[in-house]
């Protein structure tokens, strides 16, 4: 059995807002905030708890929209392709997945410590 095509995609889409997706499926939600820096590293984080995506933006919150959708084992995930042949064209300095809803402290954590990392001035 091959892998289940409709895993996560997550990108930074054609109008440089942040956006996942269900491969092979619908959307799930854009951010409301654009990401445009070219110069300066960014800290993006987007949470979804199987009912909401939420969006951040060095550690502010982008936007959030409510999309119902499931996942299977074996999916194929996606970071920084957006559709096919349209692929991230940056550095990505970091990646943290996680198979559990971070609670709002862990994400602050997590956030705290990437933007010491690569002096991300937080908002």
């Amino acid at each position: 059995m091959g892998a289940n095509p409709n895993g996560r995609q997550f990108a930074i889409a054609a109008a440089n807002t942040l956006q996942l997706d269900k491969l092979n499926a619908a959307g799930i939600g854009n951010s409301v905030t654009t990401v445009t820096s070219t110069s300066a590293y960014v800290i993006v984080a987007v949470t979804y708890d199987a009912r909401v995506v939420t969006f951040y933006v060095n550690g502010v919150f982008a936007g959030a929209a409510t999309s119902a959708q499931t996942f299977g084992d074996g999916t194929v995930n996606q970071l920084g392709a957006y559709g096919s042949g349209n692929t991230l064209d940056a550095d990505v300095a970091a990646f943290f997945g996680s198979s559990n809803v971070l609670s709002a402290q862990d994400l602050e954590r997590l956030t705290k410590f990437w933007s010491s990392k690569y002096n991300v001035v937080l908002g």
